[in-house]
């Protein structure tokens, strides 16, 4: 727990980002300011794991954000304020998507990914696994990626993400086992063991 007892000095993450969201819906630019601060980097990261580009990213970011100074108001608590911003997140990430794939013509973009295989001369460190893992996420489908993403990069129990893919969590148990199931395939297929990665 992050909060001192008695004192009130430090709160909990959850509470200050509700007080920030409380005062970003009365129009309080300071508290969206801090908002900002406080959501910016789980936001962003979470979008460009999406979408694999970082131009792209900051831009579904600059619009998540403005919809959130926009729609404050609309929340309604059922939720938690990080919830409802990667709600937020995510929705503007699939429209994106939808209408790329629509308008894009171009489709050997689609298929490109970052070469997972690390450099021969490389150690697989902390940092090269998690590269090789993102660039094996990259190759799922939306629906496979985003609950892996919520799950172990942004550390969401099955509620949460029920509650931001808007779907049960019997849903998001079965995505999770084929999310699973199709990294492991996509490992084997590479020639990556499991264990060097997990």
């Amino acid at each position: 727990m992050n909060s001192r007892e008695g004192d009130g000095a430090l709160q909990e993450p959850a509470s200050m980002e509700l007080q920030l969201l409380l005062r970003v819906a009365e129009r309080d630019e300071a508290a969206f300011s801090l908002l900002y601060e406080r959501v910016r980097k789980p936001i962003f990261s979470f979008i460009y794991r999406m979408v694999t580009n970082q131009a792209l990213a900051e831009d579904l970011l600059a619009d998540v954000l403005f919809q959130v100074w926009e729609n404050a108001s609309q929340f309604r608590g059922e939720s938690k304020a990080m919830t409802w911003l990667f709600t937020i997140a995510r929705n503007r990430v699939i429209s994106h998507l939808r209408k790329r794939s629509h308008d894009q013509l171009d489709e050997d973009k689609m298929g490109e990914v970052v070469d997972p295989a690390p450099s021969p001369s490389a150690v697989l460190g902390d940092l090269e696994r998690q590269k090789i893992m993102l660039g094996l996420i990259e190759r799922l489908n939306v629906e496979h990626r985003e609950v892996l993403l919520l799950a172990y990069y942004q550390g969401m129990s099955l509620k949460e993400m029920s509650e931001v893919l808007d779907c049960s969590e019997t849903t998001i148990k079965s995505r999770m086992f084929h999310a699973r199931t199709k990294l492991r395939w996509h490992m084997e297929r590479l020639g990556i063991a499991k264990d060097s990665l997990l």
